[in-house]
């Protein structure tokens, strides 16, 4: 298949070729004219679709797990709402599929900045109880220098302890994360 480096455009009739085609007659602002350190810029923004899926798919297929976690649809980050989609189709419910439980986990400073409409707002239906764990997460949160910021910015250490206590009290534990099941089959 030759897919258009620009587009979700397909080619040809049958996957497998691993080839991208550096335009298409499909895409009309292909710029001919474009360099290739401007080229690279902006495809570092704009990879299609397929792609994320067949990474993600590969994934899949080399893990086999049973559960997978992604990224709220509603995030403010396109990205984010690029993955989830695309995982969707990674782990679509058909014959053979060996995921059988598929979540969505809130991301800080992301999932609460959405506009509160209803196809978006984060209404989390199942809950973990972290408090063995939570002081590992802080540690390891901690780590992520380059999102870590001083509080009282979502992405701070306090932030995430505040959050997650409020989680807990919310369904009567000390400490909670919060999560939107998609799917469970047993």
């Amino acid at each position: 298949m030759i897919n258009c480096l620009f587009c979700d455009v397909h080619h040809c009739e049958w996957w497998g070729v691993d080839r991208w085609a550096e335009s298409c007659p499909a895409h009309p602002d292909y710029d001919e004219e474009e360099d290739e350190e401007e080229r690279a810029n902006r495809l570092e923004w704009e990879t299609p679709h397929v792609r994320i899926n067949q990474v993600i798919e590969n994934v899949i297929d080399k893990v086999e797990p049973d559960t997978v976690f992604t990224h709220f649809w509603g995030d403010v980050n396109c990205d984010h709402q690029n993955v989830y989609k695309s995982t969707l189709v990674a782990v679509r419910p058909v014959m053979g599929q060996v995921v059988k439980e598929l979540y969505c986990y809130r991301v800080p400073s992301s999932t609460e900045w959405t506009p509160n409409k209803a196809d978006t707002m984060f209404m989390p239906n199942y809950f973990v109880d972290i408090e063995q764990y939570a002081e590992q997460k802080y540690k390891a949160f901690a780590c992520y220098s380059t999102e870590l910021r001083d509080y009282p910015h979502p992405r701070s250490v306090q932030y995430l302890r505040e959050t997650d206590k409020v989680v807990g009290l919310r369904v009567g534990l000390l400490a909670a994360e919060e999560f939107v099941l998609l799917r469970k089959l047993d």
